[in-house]
């Protein structure tokens, strides 16, 4: 896998190597090391390294670490790419987590830092609602 993705620069290949890996045993702690870290990375092809890997964590219910992999991305991130980890992020907590208040302060937060802030709001709004948060409720409130 090393040999395909560092000497040969084929990503795919490597990705397609791991992902087998992770289908014959889900587990694979040095794999799932391996992509996170990759996912985390400048590499080329990491975010398709991230897609790799997320399905595995979801079903193994390792949520805080997709979670915390978007967030190592956000720093570096050109504001596309920005907007959909934000995004994922505040679904992740929502749905997979069940925690709508994490959610509502990482739209707070993506509001505050003026990314995507039409669908920041928008969660915000909604999630206020979810979470009993009155109008007017700071998103640091909570904290």
């Amino acid at each position: 896998m090393q040999l395909r993705r560092e000497r040969l620069h084929d990503y795919g290949g490597a990705l397609q190597l791991l992902a087998a890996i992770l289908s014959e045993d889900p587990g694979h702690t040095a794999t799932l090391d391996l992509l996170d870290a990759w996912g985390r990375s400048h590499d080329p092809e990491s975010r398709s390294a991230l897609d790799t890997l997320d399905p595995f964590l979801a079903r193994s219910g390792q949520h805080a670490r997709r979670v915390a992999i978007r967030e190592a991305r956000i720093a570096d991130a050109l504001t596309d790419e920005k907007i959909r980890l934000t995004q994922e992020i505040r679904s992740i907590q929502e749905r997979d987590m069940g925690q709508p208040g994490r959610a509502f302060l990482s739209a707070g937060q993506a509001f505050a830092q003026n990314v995507d802030r039409t669908a920041a709001r928008a969660d915000l709004e909604r999630l206020a609602r979810v979470t009993g948060r009155g109008a007017g409720a700071s998103p640091c409130r909570a904290c």
